[in-house]
């Protein structure tokens, strides 16, 4: 005999299956809600790892310290003490390479013991095109004096040890001059006269016995070179120097560079020092005839009238008291 359902089986078993599966997606929503709670929640959990950005390079021309091992470099504004300037870049995982394989040492004439940087090689060719060394003898252009060669050098850096990691960090060449500290830029600096010039890079000239010795600015000298005059033609050590202006013309130029540097009308101060056109190599009580007329190009000097020594420089000095110590 068969058996007959009861009449309400028929009609509640498909309302039981909506109600089923109603009920399984209330329960993933809630799983699903319950999970994103938690991620929000507690964000530090260990999962897997992102890739951090690799931080960039300082922009080129930014002034920086660095420590006595050049590990730990801080930036700074150019108005503040620092030790250099980042004169060329290069990202993570490029290789820093020289702007020129045979680029030769800054050394031209003036020579001075540097107490902070080194002459990197790779660096060398990228500090000469920051500071304007490129074509030091050969400009071509209306002013007839190009300013006193700085003593720079350059020293690869790399990123601190919080920009990057131990085998995939920026790199940089930084310019460094002759003194620990200095405020302002080298930039373009053997270029024009109108660079923030640190009163660091002047070129200030002694005599030592028979010799010609670059002191800074700070200690005892007799002399300040102001200029060179700029070649129009390639300098060779067994010719004459070629200039297109007269001996007269040059002294006054001279002293019209004075006045413009020092910032008065009378850059002698009341005859304690002279403008005079020589050869900074003439200095030398020893030097008389040199026997390479090609070394003695003119150069624009403010030099001490009798015993006394400047323990500063002139440029920019206007009307305070004169550096001069009997």
């Amino acid at each position: 005999m068969a058996v007959i359902p009861p009449m309400g089986d028929t009609v509640d078993r498909p309302a039981r299956a909506v109600r089923r599966i109603f009920g399984m997606w209330v329960l993933m929503l809630a799983l699903v809600s319950a999970l994103g709670i938690r991620a929000l929640m507690a964000p530090g959990e260990p999962g897997s790892p992102s890739a951090q950005p690799i931080p960039l390079p300082p922009a080129i021309g930014t002034c920086v310290t660095l420590d006595d091992t050049s590990a730990d470099l801080s930036v700074v504004a150019c108005a503040e003490p620092h030790s250099g300037e980042v004169v060329m870049t290069w990202l993570a995982g490029r290789t820093p390479i020289a702007k020129s394989p045979n680029t030769p040492p800054m050394t031209f004439s003036l020579t001075r013991s540097l107490t902070a940087g080194s002459s990197d090689g790779i660096c060398r060719g990228w500090v000469q095109d920051y500071t304007g060394w490129t074509g030091y003898l050969l400009h071509h252009h209306a002013d007839l004096w190009i300013p006193p060669q700085p003593l720079v050098a350059g020293t690869l850096v790399a990123a601190p040890a919080d920009q990057g990691l131990p085998d995939r960090h920026w790199t940089a060449c930084v310019a460094q001059i002759a003194v620990p500290m200095y405020r302002g830029s080298v930039r373009d600096v053997a270029r024009t006269y109108e660079s923030h010039r640190p009163d660091a890079v002047s070129v200030c000239v002694a005599t030592d016995e028979a010799k010609v010795i670059f002191p800074q600015c700070t200690q005892a000298h007799t002399v300040e070179l102001l200029g060179t005059v700029a070649l129009t033609q390639p300098m060779m050590l067994k010719d004459d120097i070629a200039v297109d202006h007269t001996r007269a013309e040059i002294d006054e130029l001279c002293l019209e560079l004075a006045q413009r540097l020092t910032g008065v009308i009378d850059p002698s101060y009341g005859g304690q020092l002279e403008v005079v056109t020589e050869s900074v190599w003439q200095q030398s009580p020893a030097f008389h005839a040199p026997s390479l007329p090609g070394w003695v190009v003119p150069d624009c000097l403010i030099r001490v009238i009798g015993p006394g020594e400047l323990v500063g420089s002139v440029v920019g000095l206007g009307d305070a008291e004169l550096p001069l110590r009997s």
